[in-house]
């Protein structure tokens, strides 16, 4: 097994891509001084899929507090809906992914 950085290859859904489609979500989160910010304060939901099925998404890094205080996360919760496939995830909390870095594949 290993893993590698698969931000540039999947797509994002959810709350965050009420107000940026997946691309921009991406070049924000491939920038070292970017983020992606939840649209709102409240519960915000990430998606995260990756179109290999012989990958799995592995991990997920999140970087909170990097934009205003009322978009910050007071809990996160990261896991596997019941509708999901094998190569997607989801971020969700309130305020969830104030930025999330990025998604690690393993295959």
């Amino acid at each position: 097994e290993k893993t590698r950085c698969v931000t540039s290859e999947v797509r994002f859904g959810g709350d965050i891509a009420r107000r940026l489609s997946s691309e921009s979500i991406r070049s924000s989160l491939a920038a070292d001084d970017a983020f992606v910010e939840a649209p709102a304060p409240g519960v915000c939901k990430v998606t995260i899929s990756h179109a290999k099925t012989d990958q799995v998404i592995a991990g997920v890094r999140v970087h909170v507090g990097n934009g205003s205080t009322s978009q910050t996360p007071t809990s996160l919760a990261i896991g596997i809906s019941a509708a999901a496939t094998p190569s997607s995830l989801s971020v969700s909390g309130p305020t969830a992914a104030a930025a999330t870095n990025s998604a690690n594949s393993a295959n």
